[in-house]
């Protein structure tokens, strides 16, 4: 079995701002919310599950508006350095003072405490994964406004569901179209390098290490989240739930998978129970319960078999039951035919 060597960079999925951070920051707080809804690529860190191919994950802790980590560390290299928004923003979206006075030692002070350290952090892993003679792919995971942010150069109204960024030394062609590839399978209209261009690279690396390559994945917010409350859609949980049983169990339809969900409606803390039951009989009679009133599935079901609408006989040796419960608790329990 080949080592895992993918590592997912999110940069901007937080909006944790520190107490002693606010208080650089000038908007007044119902401002700030906005400015986060926007700038913010929420659930990044969710969207992005982990799979078998995955060596590490480095998040950035805390909100882009104290300190953007995907920028380059000087202004004169940076183009949205002109726009008030480098490695450290002075303005907003809508081109208002996010600071109002950015001296070059507050600019410091905010590299050595944030910037650096990740950047640090990065780099050990890419290290550490290609360590003896291996190779390894960043992906750098992000998500976009489904209409173009004023700030933003890219100002042309449709965007695709799915934007991949490339380097032209460290994205090969064939990493590039496998993205491409695996994204129109699922129903999704793809661009690359628009809305957004690039992939991350560590410094130490850039242009100079040919094992490391990467690539940036950017999501459609409207995919999945609201983009006017910052909620996620009611299908952003069936999306994770697929992801993770093609990940176990791959993408090829090998297993028979049923939601009795939609039989009972929502039991709350009786839901776990009574699918325990369900499982329990399908192996039983040997039928697995049907998925009621699904009748178009959603993209994001290709390579799951869903017993859709009536039950389906069939020999059940093994019963898995999945409880994925609110706020992360989840659990499985599997079940064999008693002989």
């Amino acid at each position: 079995m080949l080592s895992p060597n993918v590592i997912l960079h999110i940069p901007h999925s937080s909006r944790n701002i520190p107490p002693e951070e606010r208080a650089q920051l000038a908007p007044d707080d119902r401002t700030l919310v906005l400015e986060l809804l926007r700038m913010t690529d929420a659930l990044t860190d969710e969207l992005f599950a982990p799979t078998s191919f995955e060596a590490a994950r480095v998040i950035f802790p805390i909100s882009r508006l104290v300190c953007d980590v995907e920028r380059f560390p000087d202004d004169a290299d940076e183009p949205m350095a002109l726009k008030g928004m480098g490695v450290v923003y002075a303005k907003t979206t809508d081109g208002q003072p996010l600071r109002e006075h950015l001296t070059l030692a507050e600019r410091t002070r905010v590299m050595e405490a944030w910037y650096t350290p990740h950047h640090q952090k990065l780099t050990r892993t890419v290290d550490d994964v290609i360590a003896d003679g291996k190779s390894c792919i960043i992906v750098d995971c992000h998500s976009f406004s489904s209409r173009p942010l004023p700030h933003e150069p890219d100002q042309e109204p449709i965007r695709p569901d799915i934007c991949i960024g490339t380097d032209d030394w460290h994205t090969p062609a064939r990493l590039r179209n496998e993205l491409i590839a695996a994204a129109s399978a699922g129903g999704f209209s793809v661009r690359v390098d628009r809305p957004f261009s690039g992939a991350l690279v560590p410094a130490k690396h850039h242009r100079r290490e040919p094992r490391v390559k990467a690539a940036m994945i950017e999501i459609n917010r409207q995919l999945y989240m609201n983009e006017e409350t910052g909620e996620r859609l009611a299908r952003f949980d069936d999306v994770s739930e697929l992801e993770a049983i093609k990940a176990v169990f791959g993408r090829e339809g090998k297993i028979a998978v049923s939601a009795t969900k939609s039989a009972t409606g929502h039991l709350l803390g009786a839901a776990g129970g009574a699918e325990a039951i369900f499982t329990i009989l399908a192996l039983r009679d040997q039928v697995a319960p049907p998925t009621l009133n699904l009748d178009n599935a959603d993209a994001s079901a290709e390579g799951v078999d869903i017993v859709a609408r009536e039950a389906r006989r069939m020999p059940i040796e093994h019963a898995i039951s999945n409880g994925f419960g609110f706020g992360g608790v989840n659990a499985s329990i599997i079940f064999r035919r008693w002989q």
